[in-house]
């Protein structure tokens, strides 16, 4: 409903953008924007009632019998699976330290229970003034790469956990698959969306290999100077150079504000995280870009905006 509301919102201040002068326009926009604030209130109290995100992880095999586990495979499989979180959060919020998502996120084990053996993981959910929650943004994209199918599937997801999250994750993987351990996760998010992801022995040593094939390659810095061509607000950004060439990607939280501040057509300089991921058997590669920095080209610049912000 809330993803909805704001679908309406942006509508219609696009509308009121066409006519700015109409009154109509101006209530239907204020209308939308208390309905979004409404919703949003409503979420946050949800998240913050909800208090904790739950993940369980039951595990197969000849080590885990009757809820029991060695403390040294226990102590790396959870420290793993706690890193997978942290540098998956540190990757959406690179101003904050690791240290600060990992008390914001304070994942503990709760308990382990018979049934095999089963782990019981939580998490505290935070939502912000918005209603978003970190822990629950890092666990639905964790889940989203386990669950991924082709390479190409596998490469965008990776970009949303980041490197060093996904390495964690096929650390994990390692410990599961040296010690012929199968594991069944699951999660239900605040949305009430069940997660589950069911991993066999088999898939879980190409998952690992799929993965430290893709962290392969270190991001490395690309300075571009353009005009901001992007009209979305999504955590997306688009940046054409003079050849015309338009590099597009992800935008970090701690970004964002530097980028709504720009005009769409306003020159600007940017520098970007490339990662560069080679499919193994077709050998094709993909470019996925990030954006570290951006701010207005020097007023001196020859370069003129095109049109206003659609921002």
């Amino acid at each position: 409903m809330l993803r909805m509301a704001r679908q309406t919102l942006a509508e219609r201040e696009r509308e009121r953008e066409t006519q700015p002068d109409s009154f109509a326009w101006q209530c239907a926009v204020e209308s939308a924007q208390m309905h979004v604030d409404e919703l949003t209130r409503q979420l946050v109290d949800a998240k913050k009632q909800r208090e904790i995100e739950l993940v369980e992880i039951r595990l197969t095999g000849k080590l885990a019998r009757f809820g029991s586990l060695p403390m040294s495979v226990l102590g790396r499989i959870s420290t793993a699976f706690e890193e997978v979180l942290v540098q998956a959060g540190r990757t959406l919020r690179q101003q904050e330290t690791v240290e600060a998502i990992r008390s914001l996120f304070d994942v503990r084990l709760k308990a382990v229970a018979p049934g095999s053996t089963r782990l019981f993981i939580t998490l505290q959910t935070n939502p912000d003034l918005f209603g978003d929650s970190l822990a629950e943004t890092c666990l639905t994209h964790t889940f989203n790469l386990l669950k991924v199918e082709t390479p190409v599937e596998a490469q965008t997801q990776v970009r949303k956990v980041g490197r060093k999250g996904t390495q964690q994750l096929s650390k994990l993987l390692k410990v599961l698959d040296e010690n012929y351990l199968e594991a069944h996760v699951n999660w239900q998010s605040p949305t009430d969306k069940f997660f589950t992801w069911e991993g066999k022995l088999g898939r879980i040593r190409e998952l690992s290999q799929t993965f430290d094939r893709i962290v392969a390659n270190e991001p490395e810095e690309v300075a571009v100077e353009g005009t901001v061509y992007t009209e979305s607000i999504r955590k997306r950004f688009e940046v054409q150079d003079a050849s015309g060439f338009i590099y597009g990607g992800s935008v970090p939280d701690s970004l964002m504000n530097s980028l709504t501040a720009l005009r769409v057509g306003e020159p600007c300089r940017a520098i970007l995280l490339e990662t560069i991921h080679e499919n193994p058997t077709t050998g094709q590669q993909q470019k996925l870009y990030q954006l570290k920095y951006i701010a207005p080209l020097p007023a001196q610049s020859t370069l003129q905006p095109t049109q206003l912000s659609l921002f």
